[in-house]
């Protein structure tokens, strides 16, 4: 079941939930496996939140144990993919950063360098620092 709080500033979707931090970060925190139906419930949560053209994403898999591969598929091919200018991952487990390294590459080739950037972090605050660096390099672009 979806719910949504306050201002619809937070949705928890199955085990995972996602919270929006203004102006324009989704922090998500996926439990267990990421499936196909829970990426196309973030994505309609990101559109009805966020109007611009660009947004960022915080998410941390410190629990969740594996994405589907419809999953993985969805995320990396819906155009919805191409606003996000970044991507900062928290506690992901070695098998993780694998998997989304070679996405990220594969992505990079495909969309000819219009893919947002990667980077992974132990603590939240780096990869808050690192989304607003982020944001003003491609505020300069």
């Amino acid at each position: 079941m979806e719910t949504t709080a306050e201002h619809d500033s937070e949705m928890q979707f199955g085990p995972h939930h996602v919270r929006f931090l203004p102006p324009d970060v989704f922090h998500v925190c996926w439990r267990g496996e990421a499936r196909v139906d829970d990426v196309a419930r973030l994505f309609a949560f990101s559109d009805s939140i966020v109007k611009t053209a660009r947004y960022f994403v915080l998410a941390d898999l410190k629990e969740m144990t594996s994405a589907s591969p419809q999953g993985r598929k969805l995320a990396a091919e819906d155009p919805r993919s191409l606003q996000i200018g970044a991507l900062a991952m928290l506690h992901a487990n070695f098998q993780t950063r694998v998997v989304i390294t070679m996405m990220e590459r594969a992505l990079r080739i495909l969309r000819r360098g219009r893919s947002g950037r990667i980077a992974f972090f132990d603590q939240e605050a780096d990869a808050l620092a690192w989304i607003d660096s982020e944001r003003r390099r491609l505020d300069q672009v």
